[in-house]
């Protein structure tokens, strides 16, 4: 169930995703008592689906999906909020909802996002991000050079896919 809606997320915002392997040795590694899969279904259909990590005093929010059905009852807010309360019900102080672009920029590809997890309130954690340090600078080379040619060919695909059309009714 999560697996198709982050399927059907991707292909709607044009994101790339993990094996399905990867998502179960998530839960395998981490147990039941760490993460937690939450899911809102309304009338027999399954809108949406997040993942949240509890570690110590903190939970983390580390992966959503949505259907393009029923968007309009907003069924990830409703998610993100059972989310908060059981990581306060568990002890935690402190719900990380992770990573937003780095300032509300609405010509941003996750303006979306941005909106989406900054209406919550709470406060904004700028971090350094990651870092790569390269051991082996020809394979380091190569590597990147290949990120860069996989990027634009998503890219490319991306942009291919037809406009919705759009019509005012008044």
């Amino acid at each position: 169930m999560f697996y198709g809606l982050l399927a059907e997320t991707a292909e709607r915002d044009g994101i790339s995703v993990h094996s399905i392997g990867y998502y179960r040795a998530l839960f395998e590694e981490c147990g039941p008592q760490r993460i937690r899969l939450y899911a809102a279904r309304h009338e027999g259909d399954c809108l949406a689906a997040i993942v949240v990590l509890f570690r110590g005093k903190d939970a983390t929010y580390l992966y959503g999906a949505s259907s393009n059905t029923k968007r309009n009852l907003m069924a990830p807010y409703a998610l993100q909020w059972k989310a908060m309360q059981d990581a306060k019900a568990a002890g935690c102080t402190g719900y990380d909802l992770f990573g937003i672009p780095p300032n509300e920029d609405p010509g941003h590809p996750m303006a979306g996002l941005y909106r989406f997890k900054t209406g919550f309130g709470g406060s904004i954690l700028h971090r350094p991000g990651s870092w790569d340090y390269p051991c082996r600078p020809v394979l380091y080379a190569l590597f990147t050079t290949a990120e860069r040619l996989r990027k634009k060919l998503r890219d490319r695909r991306k942009f291919r896919k037809p406009a919705a059309e759009t019509t005012v009714r008044k």
